[in-house]
Order: C-alpha cells, then structure tokens, then sequence
C-alpha cells in the first residue's frame, strides 16, 4: 500500500484540477509562498474528502501571476478533478483523472512550474514526514 504522501505528491506530478467557483475563478495574484504552502499542505490527503479540501484550498489561494494561459488551464482542470472525488474514498483508491490530450499537456505545463517554483516546500514537507516515518519506524523497533 502506498502512503498518502507519496500518492498525494503522485497527485501532484500527474496532475489533476479543480473547477473554480464563480464567474471570476481562482485568485490570480497569489504570492509563491501561499501557493506553494497550499500545494504542499495537500500532500498530506488520506481521503477523497481531503482532496476535497485540497482543492478548495488551492482554489481560494490560485496562482501567481507568473503563471502562463496553458498553466492556469492545467491548474483549473487538477482543482476540478480533485474537488470532484468522491470524499468516501480512500487516497489510495483514487483513479487516475483521464485528462483530454490538451488538459494532460496543461496540468504538465502547471506541474513543471510548480515542481520548480515550490521545490523548497516540497522537499521540506518530504523530510518532515519521512522524519516522522523514521521516528515512528524506531519506535516500533525500540531503538
């Protein structure tokens, strides 16, 4: 069984949006630390009703402005989809988003751009719960 940290960052490098809420969408001059720490945060999703949050997350944050036209695009489908899974389910259980052609190549343009932008974080939050893993793993060992 996977972890919920290394599905959700699965998540995060296939890709998958939300649907934004409202005539205006998602913000688009979020700074790229809120961004980045919104990104991060649902990395820790165990449920489809964490990702549900997730997506509400992100989509109240939105994106940087540097963010390009086709970025945005793949932002809003992986909102879209992560705010569309059934909240019963459990992260592992999650099924591939099925993007179109054109949506896979946006959510590729946004993954790359906030894989670069928010690295930092990213990384971070990877130590953090590997610490936590090796912690636990002692533990459990009595070391």
């Amino acid at each position: 069984m996977r972890s919920p940290s290394v599905l959700a960052a699965g998540l995060l490098l296939l890709g998958s949006s939300v649907a934004a809420c409202g005539s205006d969408g998602p913000p688009t001059d979020a700074s790229t630390k809120d961004y980045c720490v919104a990104w991060v945060n649902g990395m820790d999703a165990k449920s489809g009703k964490d990702t549900q949050k997730w997506a509400e997350t992100l989509n109240r944050v939105g994106t940087p402005a540097a963010v390009t036209k086709d970025q945005r695009a793949g932002f809003e489908a992986l909102v879209a989809y992560l705010g569309g899974i059934d909240g019963d389910v459990a992260v592992q259980d999650i099924k591939d988003p099925g993007f179109s052609d054109l949506d896979q190549r946006h959510v590729d343009a946004l993954i790359q751009y906030t894989t670069t932008q928010c690295i930092g974080e990213i990384q971070g939050k990877l130590r953090d719960q590997n610490g936590d893993l090796t912690g636990d793993l002692q533990g459990q060992l009595g070391n």
